[in-house]
């Protein structure tokens, strides 16, 4: 049975965890278990070059910009075969609860 977003209405297949349209979250008593991504505590200059394989699934092919919140990478779910962008806190930050919790939000 399809299940509708709550943001944008739109018609989803019900194994959607995100919605096609707007990528609002769906939430069910079965997301408990969710897959969550690790916090990795490593230089990220270290490993996140062009080509490097990142949790498994993304290959890293550059960097396109980096902030007071965040590295972003231009990246390719091997996978699903489709570009993608990675965000993630640098490694200065990643102690800080607060800055955490702003970037998750």
């Amino acid at each position: 049975m399809p299940q509708t977003c709550p943001r944008c209405g739109a018609s989803n297949s019900e194994t959607q965890r995100f919605c096609g349209e707007c990528g609002a979250p769906f939430s069910s008593s079965t997301d408990v278990g969710a897959e969550r991504t690790l916090t990795i505590d490593t230089s990220l200059t270290e490993w996140l070059s062009p080509g490097s394989l990142f949790a498994g699934k993304y290959q890293v092919i550059r960097q396109i910009g980096r902030g007071g919140m965040g590295i972003v990478y231009e990246a390719q779910d091997v996978k699903l075969k489709r570009a993608v962008a990675l965000k993630l806190l640098p490694g200065e930050l990643l102690a800080d609860s607060l800055a955490r919790e702003r970037f998750i939000h």
